[in-house]
């Protein structure tokens, strides 16, 4: 299903599969109030959830993370800034990342109505700009001891979870675009006319058009396999990262490739084909970069 939504709207898809993450840390990890409180207005969209754990200077270590949550009274105080907060401007709640006074990182679900929850800056990204990422600054933000997420110090198992999540819901997302960018190649190399024939029938385009699907058919039978490993029970955290670095690699490459199907038009921007390829190249960055996954 994402990767249908994905061809016709990757934005609506990313909405999607960024909402899922925090909706699998609370089924994996929260207690049975947040389960029954939160999982099932998350799963009819009656709330949207978002996850916050990059920092100016992490980058994808969450060693580095200087975001701290301080006991106080019966909960924490949350002192820090996020990055690149996908939904900042919409979700109803946002699962933060945060160090510990002590060793270690927690985990919380937080309301975003909260006092000290504040969106400040819009990040005027390439691609998937319908997703609202921004800068999110947490002001002394006070949060209740039951919206901290499965155990004090749990917070760097939960973080691997979510990312393992995240990453295979890229490579959908990758694969979905690259499609998508197949099939308008296809409809235009039929429709234009160079020396009185379509262009589909010049063999240079053809090429490019049976090197776009090929790559797209290797690449969903991988993310297929992690999905399937999933479902099984598998730890995926390695294949996960292997199908998101193959996939947003033939994202980029795919419509790369339908730019050259498309011309001069397709550097346009009423062109949908450029959006594809803005779209595309966020694929091998946001929830860890391709030289991240490579180290993995």
């Amino acid at each position: 299903a994402l990767e249908q939504i994905c061809q016709a709207s990757m934005t609506v898809g990313a909405i999607m599969a960024v909402n899922t993450v925090p909706e699998e840390a609370i089924f994996r990890f929260g207690s049975e109030e947040q389960k029954k409180t939160l999982l099932a207005p998350l799963a009819r969209g009656e709330l949207l959830g978002g996850i916050a754990f990059t920092e100016a200077e992490t980058g994808s270590d969450p060693e580095a993370i200087a975001t701290i949550a301080r006991k106080s009274g019966d909960g924490y105080v949350i002192t820090g800034q996020k990055h690149f907060v996908a939904l900042a401007p919409a979700a109803d709640l946002v699962l933060v990342f945060t160090k510990r006074e002590g060793k270690g990182l927690n985990a919380f679900v937080i309301d975003t109505s909260s006092p000290g929850y504040n969106v400040r800056e819009p990040c005027e990204t390439m691609g998937l700009r319908g997703l609202g990422t921004s800068v999110v600054y947490l002001d002394d933000l006070y949060v209740p001891q039951q919206n901290l997420l499965g155990e004090e110090g749990q917070g760097f198992e939960i973080l691997l979870e979510a990312i393992t999540l995240g990453r295979l819901g890229v490579a959908v997302e990758g694969i979905a675009v690259a499609q998508a960018a197949l099939e308008l190649s296809i409809d235009y190399a039929k429709q234009r006319k160079a020396l009185g024939k379509p262009i589909a029938r010049l063999p240079a385009i053809q090429w490019h058009l049976a090197e776009m699907a090929s790559r797209i058919e290797a690449g969903r039978w991988l993310v297929y396999r992690t999905a399937f490993l999933r479902d099984q029970g598998s730890d995926i955290k390695y294949e996960s990262s292997v199908a998101k670095l193959f996939a947003s690699q033939i994202a980029v490459e795919v419509t790369r490739m339908a730019m050259q199907v498309h011309g001069s038009y397709g550097t346009m921007k009423t062109m949908e084909v450029e959006r594809l390829y803005r779209d595309a190249k966020m694929t091998e960055i946001y929830v860890g970069i391709s030289e991240i996954q490579r180290n993995l």
